[in-house]
């Protein structure tokens, strides 16, 4: 009877052990590896539009924006951050440039920064970590500035896309 005992504990006991390595395995290897928990939901598309010329920022803020949602999809909380983009486009030699161009980024409702794009750190946007399923919903405005208009900004484009870089966190 006393043997029966012993072998039951340790079959407990190895039955908590492997659970328990399982557990620490998912928790360690999975867990901190996985990727692609960000994704975004494109709402409208207004960034663009050919008949632009110089406004000042509160005619610029009554512009259409660019709007989108950046969802985490996981059960575990996501870095991310939004990137503004240039796109260089060969056949189009008159770019605007950056140090004319302004933006308004607002976040879930609130607005964050209002500057130009050359003031973008790598065109960075925003840098954010969300919670479990939770989402941000971005506005973007991009205008030319007022003070533009003493320069030759007339027959010039401006190319930009947005994009998301996932953060892999720490456990």
């Amino acid at each position: 009877m006393k043997k029966k005992l012993i072998i039951l504990f340790l079959g407990i006991l190895l039955y908590l052990f492997i659970i328990l390595t399982i557990f620490i395995w998912y928790n360690f290897f999975y867990k901190s590896t996985k990727t692609n928990n960000i994704i975004i939901n494109d709402f409208h598309n207004a960034v663009y539009k050919q008949d632009m010329s110089p406004v000042t920022d509160e005619e610029g803020k009554k512009l259409p924006a660019y709007e989108f949602v950046i969802e985490n999809i996981s059960p575990y909380k996501q870095s991310y951050e939004v990137y503004l983009n240039e796109i260089f486009d060969n056949q189009n030699k008159d770019i605007l440039s950056k140090e004319y161009l302004k933006y308004q980024l607002i976040k879930n409702g609130q607005e964050i920064e209002v500057d130009y794009l050359i003031n973008l750190n790598n065109g960075l946007l925003d840098r954010d970590v969300l919670k479990a399923r939770m989402k941000n919903v971005y506005s973007v405005k991009l205008w030319i500035d007022e003070k533009t208009a003493d320069e030759n900004w007339s027959n010039k484009s401006f190319n930009y896309q947005f994009s998301v870089k996932e953060i892999k966190n720490d456990k």
